[in-house]
């Protein structure tokens, strides 16, 4: 179960710089929660995709996994929360999130993800 673990942060570490660069342009304003809702998803499921497609890249060579472990739950923990994106406050359910709540998770994970751009 490790190995998909491992593989999983793999290929989204693969994106690191993409996440990283589209978080920061949300919480800075530059550009809208629509269009990053839809440019995660799309980097999130093309990750993912690799995941279960492309074991070659992974397995080749001694990769340091210290680089990449645990990376995979940042993003999709943000992946989760915009499926749950809800911009109407008239019709958010319980467990849905407003821009403002998606903003802040963002921030955090932001922080938190830094270390692996290094």
């Amino acid at each position: 179960m490790d190995v998909f673990k491992n593989q999983d942060d793999y290929f989204y570490w693969q994106g690191r710089r993409n996440y990283f660069d589209l978080m920061r342009d949300f919480i800075n304003n530059d550009i809208c929660v629509d269009d990053f809702v839809y440019e995660f998803t799309t980097l999130s499921s093309y990750c993912a995709k690799q995941s279960w497609t492309d074991n070659k890249s992974f397995n080749k060579g001694n990769l340091q996994l210290d680089k990449f472990k645990g990376f995979s739950p940042f993003i999709l923990e943000i992946s989760l929360q915009c499926e749950f994106f809800e911009p109407d406050p008239n019709v958010r359910k319980d467990f849905e999130v407003s821009k403002e709540e998606l903003r802040i998770l963002v921030s955090k994970i932001l922080i938190e993800i830094r270390k692996y751009l290094e």
